[in-house]
């Protein structure tokens, strides 16, 4: 599966923080595909708060063979101490075919490349899919906790070798 992480431009992250899809898209997108209204929202209220774009926006993930968006992914905010978290979604459509796993080495190549020393992703337990990409990646298991919804996280890191 080849894909490429494409930044998603502010004006694409206003209109998907609004629920809207953005006008000028581009690419022909599988359904639930494109990052939701709070990973938007989130990415623009921290750029707005000084966040570097860099870190605080998102990517969409591109399918190269048919030129489909076929998920999201990113980073969380500005490195603290060398450490800065990752989120990803893959579309069902395009689920169980390395599309996650492949976004998570992309991002994690981006991250050591901007000088980030460790990597971490926040997932809940049940989502055996999602522990399945970080294992494959050789994050390791760091610990657990309950966030302010009260959903089990539990932390999986990797660093930079």
């Amino acid at each position: 599966m080849s894909i490429v992480l494409i930044p998603v431009p502010l004006d694409h992250l206003r209109a998907l923080a609004e629920g809207r899809v953005p006008a000028t898209l581009g690419y022909s997108s599988e359904p639930d595909a494109l990052p939701p209204a709070f990973v938007a929202a989130r990415a623009l209220d921290t750029i707005a708060r000084g966040g570097a774009e860099f870190w605080c926006a998102t990517f969409y993930v591109l399918r190269q063979g048919d030129k489909m968006l076929v998920g999201g992914c990113g980073f969380k905010g500005d490195p603290e101490d060398g450490k800065v978290k990752i989120g990803y979604a893959i579309a069902p459509a395009s689920r169980g075919q390395g599309v996650a796993t492949e976004a998570v080495r992309q991002l994690l190549s981006r991250a050591f490349a901007g000088g980030a020393t460790l990597v971490v992703a926040e997932i809940n337990p049940a989502n055996l899919a999602s522990v399945r990409v970080v294992q494959k990646l050789a994050f390791a298991h760091r610990d657990s906790y309950v966030d302010d919804a009260g959903e089990v996280l539990v932390r999986w890191v990797a660093g930079q070798v």
